[in-house]
């Protein structure tokens, strides 16, 4: 069930000295706000490959929304190109919202929130990604 409320989707960007992961998420949970959205990944292979330099969150994903947060990692081109595993977790606080108004009627927040952690599946990264059309 809990599946059906979040869907996440990656795409990949290659550049020459970076990695750049866009998670577009979708909130499918009706009575929830998702504030500060991001996906942690962290390498399962050889960490020093790819570095973390960045991620950037999305802010606000009300009900029935998809938007997109990043994470930006760096690579060594002089290494080559290597195929590897990251573990994802789809993180973000939590806001419950009044679903008890009419409808179009802004949904009002209820509380403070609470801090969740979603595992997500590994995402691959092969030598296509850095050689697309091979």
């Amino acid at each position: 069930e809990r599946e059906l409320e979040h869907a996440v989707q990656c795409t990949r960007h290659v550049f020459d000295q970076h990695v750049v992961l866009q998670f577009a998420v979708t909130n499918g949970a009706p009575a929830l706000r998702m504030h500060n959205v991001s996906v942690r990944v962290e390498p399962l292979g050889d960490t020093d490959l790819y570095v973390l330099e960045s991620e950037v969150p999305l802010r606000v994903l009300p009900y029935r929304s998809t938007g997109s947060c990043y994470t930006v990692f760096r690579t060594y081109p002089t290494v080559g190109t290597v195929a590897t595993s990251f573990a994802c977790e789809l993180r973000f606080l939590a806001i419950t919202v009044a679903t008890d108004g009419p409808p179009g009627s802004l949904r009002r927040e209820t509380g403070a929130g609470y801090p969740e952690e979603i595992p997500l599946h590994n995402l691959e990264l092969s030598t296509a990604d850095f050689h697309p059309g091979v």
